[in-house]
């Protein structure tokens, strides 16, 4: 069903719009083709016809349009029985197959005025007598004379008509504003500016002018935004609070040594805080050393709130539980002595060597893998007694010992070995050479060595030409020219320079009791750039070409002079290089 022409019924009687005549203005201005008392001064929405079928459409930001009980905030297609409120007036919208009718109502209008009610005369005679008075003559009565007397009612009237005219002027004339608030309920509102304000519903009728708008609420920043009435009968202004930052503190548990870092950022050492943190998620990392690294994301709500945040570090190390029989023997754990059994130990997670060793008795050695937070227990370990003893002596003293490659302790040191089993006795201290002896003790021996570990030092002598070139030694200067050096047997970088020549170098070490002479010969860089040029050019045509240096050379010819005698004639041309 399709229509092309709307009917409107009002008070003024009916009127039949057609096509042409679409949309209807339906508001408060004088310009409304479907007036409706209320505030303000134009238009609030309007009525058309969208493929041959009617639709209602709002206009402006005023949401006092209702249909059906719900605020119009978008265009939607009427149907029958719809029903349009606006401040108590009813717009009824039939449609049948007569066409759209517009019914509008004004009754429950809140800004129509009633006629005053008729006072009930009921009780009242239809007939009302009038007694006659005598006549007195003029002369008979005296003259009196009575002042006018002022109303005070027409005062008060004239007053409250003032009022109500000058109250009406200003709502007429005044502009509707609403303020969209989020978050909504603020602590204190208020509003700088003019000194008209009235507040109607959820809105605030205002002069034109300028003003501020000031929100306060806990936890956001306080707003004082400006704004502008102007000649717009309806506006809107939207307020948006932003909340304060939140604040965090970190504690750890256990209370240790922690890194704390927030987004990829190092703030500083647990317990640590309070950090002021923007709403929102962060990233946060705690790392200690003997713990496993804590990360986690931090929702924040903000509005200057204190959280706490309890981070409970896993530990990275196992508890190991170490027995020996017999006990009281040393538990080491690499070169670190860690415990005496029995014991328990903690293990830093990944694979550990472990010697449990013993005056008079078998060294005991073994691997245990440290898993985190996992305690275990070893087998008992049983120690087997030993039947030779050696002491161990060096020159200088605390050397590190070692026994087949696994650490013992340091000097002096007393061995317990097994005897009959070839051992490998390793000495080194830093500073000084790495030592070794080979040895094999009988049942029941008892032997000591003692081994002077003082540096040792060979000879080297360098030929360098071109004899003033000097000799560099691991980085430092130590002569020009022929130059004898004493290093120690440890492998050294010997280098050889001198400007306009390629740097020699090498590694060498000296082999003490054994003298060595090395020879360096630096090559010119023009010799060497020479000698990257070639010497021969062969042509296109299969032609050689010899390269020839600048010089002098000899130019000439011979001749037969007569009687047969040769005669030569030979001059010196130079031979220059053109660029």
């Amino acid at each position: 069903m399709s229509f092309e022409d709307l009917v409107v019924r009002n008070v003024e009687g009916e009127r039949r719009f057609g096509r042409s005549e679409l949309p209807l203005q339906v508001g408060t201005g004088s310009d409304c083709s479907v007036r409706l008392p209320g505030p303000g001064g134009g238009p609030v929405a309007l009525i058309d016809l969208l493929d041959g079928l009617p639709i209602v459409q709002p206009v402006g930001r005023n949401t006092s349009l209702r249909i059906n009980d719900t605020a119009l905030d978008a265009s939607r297609r009427l149907i029958d029985g719809d029903v349009l409120r606006f401040y108590g007036s009813e717009i009824r919208i039939s449609i049948g197959a007569a066409g759209v009718a517009i019914d509008v109502r004004l009754e429950d209008s809140a800004y129509v005025t009633q006629a005053p009610e008729e006072d009930d005369r009921t009780g009242l005679p239809d007939d009302e007598s009038i007694a006659p008075t005598a006549f007195r003559r003029a002369a008979e009565t005296q003259a009196q004379t009575t002042g006018a007397k002022r109303s005070s009612l027409k005062f008060f009237v004239g007053v409250g008509l003032f009022v109500l005219l000058s109250m009406s002027f200003l709502l007429f004339t005044s502009k509707s504003v609403e303020f969209d608030i989020d978050p909504i309920g603020p602590d204190e509102f208020s509003i700088d500016g003019g000194w008209f304000r009235l507040p109607v519903g959820d809105r605030v009728l205002l002069r034109s002018g300028n003003y501020t708008a000031n929100v306060e609420r806990d936890g956001y920043y306080d707003i004082a935004q400006t704004f502008v009435v102007g000649d717009e009968p309806s506006m809107t202004v939207r307020l948006r609070m932003r909340k304060k930052p939140g604040r965090l503190l970190v504690v750890t548990e256990p209370a240790v040594d922690a890194i704390v870092t927030v987004d990829e950022t190092i703030v500083g050492k647990a317990p640590y805080g309070p950090l002021e943190l923007e709403p929102g998620d962060h990233a946060l990392r705690v790392d200690s050393d003997r713990y496993l690294p804590f990360s986690d994301i931090v929702s924040i709500e903000g509005l200057d709130r204190l959280e706490r945040l309890h981070v409970q570090l896993t530990p990275r190390w196992a508890e190991v539980e170490v027995q020996s029989e017999p006990p009281g023997a040393t538990i080491l754990s690499g070169d670190d002595e860690v415990g005496v059994t029995p014991a328990t130990i903690q293990l830093l997670e990944g694979t550990h060597d472990l010697t449990v060793v013993k005056d008079g008795f078998s060294a005991w050695d073994g691997k245990v893998l440290a898993v985190p937070n996992v305690d275990q227990t070893l087998p008992m370990i049983h120690l087997l007694a030993a039947n030779a003893r050696l002491q161990v002596n060096t020159i200088p003293r605390g050397a590190n010992i070692t026994v087949n490659g696994r650490y013992r302790g340091q000097s002096p040191l007393t061995l317990s070995l097994s005897p009959d089993i070839d051992y490998e006795i390793g000495m080194s201290k830093a500073g000084y050479g790495v030592t070794s002896r080979s040895l094999r003790l009988q049942s029941a021996a008892s032997e000591s060595i003692t081994v002077d570990l003082s540096a040792r030092v060979g000879t080297v002598t360098m030929n360098v030409e071109p004899s003033d070139a000097t000799v560099y030694v691991d980085g430092r200067a130590s002569g020009t020219g022929q130059t004898t050096l004493r290093l120690s047997s440890a492998p050294h970088k010997i280098e050889v320079k001198r400007q306009g020549f390629r740097d020699w170098s090498d590694t060498i070490t000296p082999r003490p009791g054994y003298p060595q002479t090395v020879t360096a010969n630096l090559r010119s860089l023009q010799a060497i750039a020479r000698d990257s040029v070639a010497r021969t050019e062969q042509t296109a045509v299969g032609q050689t070409l010899r390269r020839v240096e600048p010089g002098t050379f000899p130019w000439g010819l011979h001749a037969l002079r007569q009687g047969g005698a040769p005669t030569r004639l030979f001059i010196q041309l130079p031979f220059r290089r053109h660029s």
